[in-house]
């Protein structure tokens, strides 16, 4: 009877580590996975936004037609690159700017188009300088490209209703 005893003993605690197991995995598993957060992404003329984590992890997004997944947490924008070129870098992004993941609430982004066209017009001596600055909603400033095929910068200066100069001029 012993023996029999020892075989229900020993099967009953086989079961019982198996249910302790399984138990101590999906802890474990629930532990290593954070939340899930949603991203709305609000702009035109997307092509592709870089995202950096706290712990300094890239993500990068090139589709803009539906809610981004990320894990929760905070996220600095990295860069973002508009369709034709324009490009903006993480020193050209207001530090206001950022993500900020929670599982619980949808976050919201506002970058790209529409875009503000400045120019700052100033003189220095005898030469009028021209500064010209393209923001995004977001206030982030982008550098313009500057391919061959993007046609350079061009002018239109009047007086009233009267034009009295124009002309295209090479970026520098």
């Amino acid at each position: 009877m012993r023996m029999i005893e020892w075989k229900k003993m020993r099967s009953a605690l086989g079961a019982a580590i198996a249910i302790l197991a399984s138990v101590a995995a999906l802890a474990s598993a629930s532990d290593d996975v954070t939340g899930i957060g949603e991203l709305r992404i609000e702009g035109q003329g997307l092509k592709q936004l870089i995202l950096k984590d706290e712990a300094g992890r890239r993500k990068t997004i090139d589709q803009f037609d539906s809610p981004v997944t990320l894990a929760e947490g905070e996220y600095s924008i990295q860069s973002i690159t508009l369709q034709g070129g324009h490009a903006s870098s993480y020193s050209q992004i207001p530090g206001h700017l950022r993500v900020v993941a929670d599982a619980n609430v949808p976050a919201t982004l506002k970058i790209g188009a529409p875009l503000r066209q400045v120019v700052k017009v100033e003189r220095q001596g005898p030469v009028i300088v021209l500064n010209y600055e393209l923001i995004g909603q977001g206030g982030e400033r982008y550098r313009v490209n500057r391919t061959q095929d993007c046609p350079g910068p061009s002018f239109t200066a009047y007086r009233g209703d009267r034009e009295v100069g124009s002309g295209k001029f090479e970026f520098g």
